[in-house]
């Protein structure tokens, strides 16, 4: 059971979105708060519930997120106030792992999809349009993720799914998507097969041009400081953690720089990395770039203190909870981030986001700024929508993006018609310095040439 755990956890991690969870609170995130079945039909009962699916797709809550009657109101009557005749509603989609270890781990990105409707609404919608957000749970089951995105097109109405958090499951949509010509806008970072049709729009770097992003944002610190020796450790749980053994102890490591000179492979249900913390102390290792959920990560870390060894230590924003800029054995770490840092000053774009965070009660951090994102991806495309949108305007809304940035919250987006998306490297830099997040390069990224 714990090696499952582990697992799913892992699979959270490499999503992109880190978790501020402890262990025990993950595990226990397991066994309750589920959302299936009669669960998710109360939820429908309540002020702005998050709508939620169970065991199958007919178990979906009738009342979206911020669709009942009093916000669409609302949103009518800025919308009137604004000059223009409310439209249509714009009904959306987000269907993924909202529930058990991996939902606890991934909620994030969500969450702050959500504070953007909210956020929206009280301001009129998008032109003139109240949007609705059906938020679905596949319980990481293909067949249900597959099911559940069918239902929400044909009996709801969604016209685009916005930031679905499927690591598990998200694959098994594309046939259907690509059939109906739905796009899938944005997602939590593990996502290959945003890569692999051209339904699917990547609203920042993720699955395997991360890799290298993770490589590149911390060599521009560590290689001109002289710490090229590079270390690399990664879970044993995950397809992804071998293809960044694979990635990182290769050519693409010595393209930006490093030296590979230790490369391991470790559990996260293993309890201690001593063993794995000496063998990097005897090969000199400089630079350790690792793949661990955030608790792992603190564990290795104390673990190679007390062992005489500390290098610095680089991991992607999956690995990131709040806790670990207090922890001075991670100081000094160089963590690489797809999109602008959650807490940066100096964007007009970070500045919206972190207000409607706090109107909606969260706390911005890296998972929350990644769903965000999405959002105001599909917020962009959709500003010329008609009195009566459609997942075709959507699309065309995306094929005329050129070099979009979303004031520099992400990497340049362009979109070819009916292609795949281009596979771009970009990553911003964060590094804990004296018990804080700090961004050394600002909100200026760094990518692959």
């Amino acid at each position: 059971v714990r090696n499952a755990a582990a697992a799913l956890a892992l699979i959270a991690l490499v999503a992109g979105c880190g978790s501020r969870r402890t262990a025990t609170e993950i595990e226990a995130a397991a066994h309750i708060g589920s959302t299936s079945g009669p669960a998710a039909a109360r939820s429908a009962t309540q002020p702005n519930a998050t709508t939620v699916a169970g065991a199958d797709a007919t178990q979906v809550a009738a009342t979206p997120v911020d669709g009942d009657a009093g916000t669409l109101s609302a949103a009518g009557e800025a919308a009137s106030a604004a000059g223009c005749a409310p439209g249509a509603p714009i009904r959306l989609g987000s269907v993924g792992t909202q529930s058990g270890i991996v939902g606890s781990s991934i909620s994030g990105g969500v969450k702050a999809l959500q504070a953007w409707v909210r956020w929206i609404n009280s301001r009129g919608g998008i032109n003139c349009h109240a949007v609705e957000l059906t938020v679905a749970d596949d319980g990481g089951d293909p067949a249900r993720h597959q099911a559940l995105v069918q239902q929400l097109v044909e009996e709801k109405g969604v016209i685009a799914f916005v930031h679905n958090t499927a690591p598990l499951s998200g694959q098994a949509s594309i046939s259907y998507l690509e059939q109906k010509r739905v796009p899938a806008i944005g997602e939590d970072g593990g996502a290959q097969w945003f890569y692999q049709s051209p339904m699917f729009f990547p609203q920042a770097t993720a699955a395997n041009p991360l890799l290298y992003t993770d490589l590149q944002v911390p060599a521009s610190v560590a290689v001109p400081n002289g710490l090229t020796r590079l270390g690399s450790l990664t879970c044993q749980e995950a397809q992804y953690c071998t293809d960044a053994d694979r990635e990182w102890s290769g050519q693409s490591a010595r393209d930006v720089g490093f030296e590979p000179v230790n490369r391991a492979r470790a559990s996260l249900a293993q309890p201690a990395f001593t063993a794995e913390c000496l063998n990097a102390k005897n090969a000199n290792v400089q630079t350790m770039i690792v793949v661990l959920d955030s608790n792992s990560m603190t564990r290795l870390a104390r673990d190679c203190a007390a062992q005489g060894f500390k290098p610095t230590y680089t991991f992607a924003a999956g690995s990131v909870a709040d806790r670990m800029k207090d922890d001075p054995n991670l100081d000094g770490s160089l963590i690489a981030l797809q999109v602008a840092p959650w807490f940066a000053t100096d964007l007009p774009a970070i500045a919206e986001y972190q207000e409607a965070m706090r109107a909606a009660g969260l706390t911005p951090d890296a998972s929350s700024i990644i769903g965000w994102t999405s959002a105001k991806l599909f917020e962009t495309v959709a500003r010329n929508l008609s009195a009566n949108p459609s997942s075709a305007e959507v699309l065309e809304g995306l094929w005329a993006l050129q070099g979009e940035t979303l004031g520099g919250l992400t990497y340049p987006l362009t979109y070819t018609r009916d292609a795949n998306a281009a596979e771009v490297s970009c990553g911003f830099l964060i590094r804990i310095e004296s018990r804080a997040f700090v961004a050394p390069n600002g909100t200026q990224m760094l990518c692959k040439p």
